[in-house]
């Protein structure tokens, strides 16, 4: 995205204009009920991202981007620190065991939690703990071979 920052009122009201000129539903309305809106944009699948963008100075890309990563965790709400904990518990294990850090063991750590999040919200945080986790993991392997090299200089 460009060094300034993105105007999110713009930005959703140009996301709102495109998805009332393909649903005919009022942008206004779109507006007003931010989740109707998110719920028709996944349903009607032909968005024109690039056209939403151009007028604000963004890619197609960093317009679906900041749609879907920033703005519906803001729409949605993040996952609650209690949970986070859990997950990094239980990413952690996984690795421990060397288990494949896979959508299967998503739909097991989603089971656990103590509510329903937004797929998006579970998915950034899920390879947020994951991506920690697995420099965790490295920096242990590094440090334990740093510990193997001095003993046997010795």
């Amino acid at each position: 995205m460009s060094n300034r920052k993105l105007d999110s009122d713009r930005a959703l009201g140009a996301v709102a204009s495109e998805v009332s000129s393909v649903t005919g539903v009022p942008k206004t309305l779109l507006l007003e009920n931010q989740k109707t809106m998110d719920e028709l944009i996944a349903k009607c699948k032909k968005l024109n991202w690039e056209k939403i963008g151009k007028p604000l100075g963004y890619t197609r890309q960093q317009i679906y981007r900041w749609y879907h990563d920033t703005h519906q965790r803001r729409l949605y709400g993040n996952m609650s620190s209690q949970d986070i904990c859990l997950l990094r518990s239980e990413i952690d294990n996984a690795l421990d065991q060397g288990i494949e850090l896979d959508q299967h063991l998503q739909k097991s750590i989603k089971q656990k939690l103590s509510g329903q999040y937004h797929r998006n919200s579970f998915t950034v945080a899920f390879n947020n703990q994951k991506r920690l986790a697995i420099q965790k993991f490295y920096e242990k392997l590094d440090q334990n071979r740093s510990i193997g090299s001095i003993i046997q200089d010795r």
